[in-house]
């Protein structure tokens, strides 16, 4: 497999992954505690209680639905693109070896990937498939297999 990245970029693309965690987190916060004010009025109601017009809402949610929107948009784009850039870079040393490993890799990423989204369309019963959501999975599935087989299997 020929990479077109030099070494350092792999640096980037592990960088740029762990900050779409921190994008997807933020984007997430507020809508725990969305979900959690709608559980906390739907248990007011079967008690009788009281609801104040203003209670509705949430007086203190950080973002706005665009901003969680666009916010979870990002975290999915910087993920995909750091680990494409992860997996398009240069090792300090290329030789057949780690080609193999690479290879080894890319296919039972795609097949670990594709059996783990068939078995959440069975539990879901869904057939609607997000094939960036693939794409990120076999990103995924390949950088963990790789950086296993290489890192922990082989080396001595």
């Amino acid at each position: 497999m020929k990479t077109f990245l030099p070494y350092y970029v792999k640096k980037v693309g592990i960088t740029l992954f762990f900050i779409s965690f921190l994008t997807s987190f933020v984007g997430y916060i507020d809508e725990s505690a969305i979900k959690y004010n709608k559980a906390y009025q739907q248990k007011r109601m079967e008690l009788n209680l009281e609801i104040s017009a203003d209670s509705d809402e949430l007086s203190v949610l950080l973002l706005t639905d665009q901003q969680r929107v666009f916010l979870k948009k990002l975290g999915f784009i910087l993920a995909l693109s750091g680990l494409l850039l992860y997996s398009f870079s240069k090792e300090k040393i290329d030789d057949e070896f780690l080609v193999m490993l690479r290879a080894n890799a890319l296919v039972k990423a795609f097949i670990v990937s594709w059996l783990i989204f068939a078995v959440i369309m069975l539990i879901k019963g869904s057939t609607k498939a997000n094939l960036l959501v693939i794409l990120q999975l076999q990103m995924l599935i390949y950088v963990i297999v790789y950086s296993y087989t290489k890192k922990i299997k082989y080396t001595a």
